[in-house]
């Protein structure tokens, strides 16, 4: 497997939970990184912590981390080595996948440890 450039996102970021009739509010779409999940019982929103957002339910702290450029969806092997990083270096993992690309988000508090495993890894971060 070839390896990957990572590339973090500047600003910190938050995970909300809102119920399944929730209107998320505009203030999301102004995020450099945005994700929204829905499903039948809930949505959850992953956003700059930055922004004003009302909910019962969130978590902050998170560093969100790009991998950098496009690979095929058929790429076997990924995941399995960016999370056996993260966990050795003691941190929650959170991914998400867009077509042309991937990020994750790590605790803040954890991202020195991150980095250094990757780079041991051969992992380069640009």
């Amino acid at each position: 497997m070839a390896l990957l450039s990572l590339k973090i996102l500047e600003t910190e970021y938050s995970i909300y939970q809102f119920s399944e009739k929730h209107q998320v509010p505009d203030t999301i779409f102004d995020s450099e990184f945005l994700s929204i999940s829905y499903a039948v019982d809930e949505i959850t929103v992953i956003c700059q912590s930055n922004l004003e957002i009302n909910s019962k339910v969130g978590d902050g702290d998170w560093t969100c981390i790009q991998l950098v450029g496009e690979f095929d969806l058929e790429i076997k092997g990924v995941w399995a080595k960016i999370t056996s990083i993260v966990a050795e270096a003691g941190s929650p993992v959170l991914a998400i996948t867009t077509y042309n690309t991937d990020y994750f988000l790590v605790k803040t508090a954890s991202l020195n440890g991150v980095k250094e495993l990757f780079k041991k890894n051969n992992f380069k971060f640009i």
